[in-house]
């Protein structure tokens, strides 16, 4: 098994991303250089008195206020700290995930120390600032943890030294931040949101055995009013129909299909005719020539009015797919290997929507695939299928940039199978979809050159022959139990819209799987002491509450409340470990319960029950890999 990072995400470009990480942030940046001590100094002889420490200078607001930027190995920051207080940090991560801008205050103490408090991320305020300390010797800035454990360096830089559209702008804490970002069509965007699952599943389109796309284009663009970023995704069929599909960019609104036909010049241009989508016929067909450049396409001919001034550039998805980064699970095949048929227990579902890549790839998949096949050798066949419970969709992109999408091996079996013949030696992505979007699918993929291996007579148990064994003594794991939890409540407070927010400290060392919970929604997680962590009578009439966590290590919650019904929370972003959720109260007793995911160290921090239901917790970033 191995993995590989490259720069590029083939279909990362097609997420619309949701909620961007709060953990990459100027005082919590993973992997950020640590404040270095100085220097020891040469060994003297003891001095008979004690030397008192040189005071540090005293600042003044004017040899604070300017324009700073650090350059990290993985991330560009670039903080504006302006005359009136105000304090604006932009993070351009240099993997492609989007810049994030974080808002907040900065001030000269009495004692001549600097503090900045950041506030808030995008249009988000943080439930409470997180407070850093300020240090100026010169043109360097050093903003740091209250202990000094976590920081950053930047040094100043003029103005005009940077492009407009990297200059952070402080503004108001109270105000809502608007960013605006300079993105290039085919820029790399990676994907911080977690998938949450749902339950609900769309209408089920009509189902192909399969498409294979001559060519597949993909770009990112701003929509032609400027309000916004939108995917477009543009296929080229062998039979000279042509299909051009464009998803909205942090907005939830469907995905939208054009239909038409194309025709390749000879020249090194071609023109695409769109002339309606599937329920209706344009009234007035609209009309895009194109010219090649190597793996990019280029509009030379369009409507201003649909595409803007600036057209459409998009770039070809089989050379994208060279440089896309490996799955998790990445698996060296040569033909005749003998553990034949080869195996692996995966999650189908995601937020993309696979329909962008042709007319016969049905449901969502995930932004990156879920097993990269690294195949040589020679074979007449290989099946890929995947089997699950469910009804899953599956998505294969072969060397030569060709997409294979299935959803239905035939009218009686829902999982999916696609065939290659005399496969291509080369890399293989594969990806697992699922029909609700977001939904997870668990299940086991399977990938064989054996024609007698078939979907329909698939069975784990068949590959291991082995005579039975004796059990062996086997220790019995703690359980838990809602009769269990809801009589370990001793003592509970009463709250009420004026006695709200409600703040406690929490140590946590809990050992019962909050997975046993029959949870209303997500899944829970974690480890979770007998006892609730905090426990409230809500009185009064119902509305949303947020209750959150803030403490020293990855955390989650579960909260049992009247009926019973448990709902659980964990990480409020990819990078926030931080966990919090929403909760429509009405009158009744809330058991809180902060859980643990490393079984090994206990955690502590604070529990907060707010009314403001969008209240963020102070980003707790992940762990840097040792």
């Amino acid at each position: 098994m191995s993995r590989r990072v490259s720069v590029l995400l083939l279909l990362a470009l097609l997420v619309a991303i949701a909620a961007i990480a709060a953990a990459c942030n100027l005082g919590a940046v993973p992997g950020a250089p640590q404040v270095a001590p100085p220097p020891a100094a040469e060994a003297t002889a003891a001095p008979t008195e004690p030397v008192a420490a040189p005071a540090p200078p005293a600042l003044e607001p004017a040899q604070v206020a300017g324009l700073y930027r650090a350059e990290l190995p993985d991330r560009r920051i670039t903080a504006n700290l302006a005359e009136d207080g105000s304090l604006a940090v932009a993070v351009e991560h240099l993997d492609g995930r989007p810049t994030i801008v974080q808002t907040g205050t900065w001030q000269v103490n009495a004692d001549g120390s600097g503090t900045v408090a950041i506030t808030g991320q995008d249009d988000r305020a943080y439930f409470r600032p997180l407070v850093l300390t300020l240090r100026v010797e010169g043109d360097t800035l050093t903003v740091a943890a209250a202990d000094g454990s976590v920081g950053v360096t930047l040094r100043r830089v003029s103005p005009e030294a940077l492009p407009p559209a990297e200059v952070a702008t402080p503004i108001a804490p109270a105000e809502p931040v608007t960013v605006t970002i300079s993105i290039t069509p085919t820029a790399p965007i990676t994907p911080t949101a977690p998938i949450t699952p749902t339950v609900s599943a769309p209408t089920r389109p009509a189902k192909t055995a399969r498409v294979q796309i001559r060519d597949a284009y993909l770009g990112l663009r701003r929509t032609a009013d400027g309000s916004g970023l939108a995917l477009y995704a543009l296929s080229l069929n062998d039979d000279g129909t042509v299909r051009m599909g464009m998803e909205p960019y942090g907005a939830d609104l469907p995905t939208v299909v054009w239909l038409g036909t194309w025709e390749d010049h000879g020249d090194g241009t071609f023109t695409v005719t769109l002339t309606g989508t599937e329920e209706r016929q344009f009234e007035k067909p609209e009309v895009i020539t194109f010219a090649r450049d190597g793996d990019v396409i280029r509009a030379v001919a369009w409507d201003v009015a649909i595409y803007g001034q600036e057209g459409l550039t998009l770039r070809l998805a089989a050379d994208l797919a060279t440089e896309m980064e490996q799955a998790l699970v990445t698996l060296d095949l040569t033909a005749g290997f003998p553990l034949d048929p080869t195996f692996v227990s995966v999650n189908g579902g995601g937020e993309v929507d696979a329909s962008l890549l042709g007319a016969g790839c049905t449901g969502f998949i995930n932004d990156k695939p879920v097993v990269t096949v690294n195949w040589s050798g020679e074979a007449e066949l290989a099946r890929v299928f995947f089997v699950s419970d469910h009804d899953p969709t599956l998505v294969v992109l072969t060397p030569d940039g060709r997409f294979f999408c299935n959803d239905d091996a035939h009218a009686d079996l829902l999982d999916p199978l696609i065939r290659l013949d005399n496969p291509p030696q080369g890399t293989y992505q594969i990806w697992v979809g699922s029909y609700a979007k977001g939904q997870l699918i668990p299940g086991v993929l399977v990938l064989t050159t054996r024609p007698e291996v078939s979907l329909g007579t698939f069975s784990l148990a068949d590959l291991i022959k082995r005579p039975p064994l004796a059990d062996a003594p086997i220790r019995p794991l703690p359980s838990v139990t809602l009769d269990a939890l809801q009589v370990a409540a001793q003592e509970a407070i009463t709250l009420t819209v004026d006695s709200a927010p409600y703040t406690a400290t929490v140590a946590v060392e809990g050992t019962l799987p909050a997975a046993e919970l029959p949870a209303k929604g997500d899944r829970c997680t974690g480890l979770i002491p007998d006892a609730p962590s905090a426990a409230f009578r809500w009185a009064g009439e119902g509305r949303p509450l947020r209750i959150l966590f803030e403490g020293d290590r990855d955390a989650t919650l579960v909260v049992v409340g009247p009926g019973p019904v448990v709902l659980c929370g964990d990480d409020v972003a990819a990078d926030n470990l931080n966990p919090a959720l929403t909760v429509d109260a009405t009158e009744g007793l809330y058991l809180v319960f902060v859980g643990r995911v490393d079984p090994s160290a206990p955690l502590a921090g604070t529990l907060t029950v707010t009314l403001d239901a969008e209240a963020l917790p102070v980003p707790l970033a992940p762990a840097k890999p040792q």
